[in-house]
């Protein structure tokens, strides 16, 4: 079972890759490669 700390955890890492996405990659092209959550894992969106 998660815990509240390991939820806690991945919501910051969630923000951080959110941002990370905002500064690194050009605007036109966010859409397709921002990460999204899925259980504990981070993965690019299904094409």
């Amino acid at each position: 079972m998660s815990t509240a700390r390991d939820d806690d955890e991945a919501v910051a890492l969630a923000v951080v890759l959110e941002l990370l996405n905002e500064h690194l990659v050009e605007p036109a092209t966010s859409r397709d490669t921002r990460w999204r959550f899925s259980g504990r894992w981070f993965q690019p969106p299904r094409r």
